[in-house]
């Protein structure tokens, strides 16, 4: 996904995260990801504008560290 200038910034945004969150749900499924990256002692987590707890829950049970999940109000912009 390629961020071209002039377009929405919020909306390539979800877009962007919409695309990863699929992306990444999909390779979890599959266990790859998560069980092989790096441990933390805790890990931040970003949660769609309707979260799938069932998603939740097995990052919590793969990654098996404190977790948070923290949603964005889509207000705020990081280029402002």
């Amino acid at each position: 996904m390629l961020f071209l200038p002039g377009e929405n910034s919020i909306d390539v945004a979800q877009e962007r995260m919409t695309w990863l969150l699929k992306e990444a749900s999909e390779m979890l499924h599959l266990g790859i990801v998560l069980p092989q990256a790096p441990s933390a002692d805790l890990s931040i987590w970003g949660l769609q504008t309707q979260p799938d707890l069932d998603f939740v829950g097995k990052v919590v049970k793969i990654v098996d560290v404190s977790c948070i999940f923290v949603r964005d109000s889509g207000v705020e912009s990081a280029l402002a």
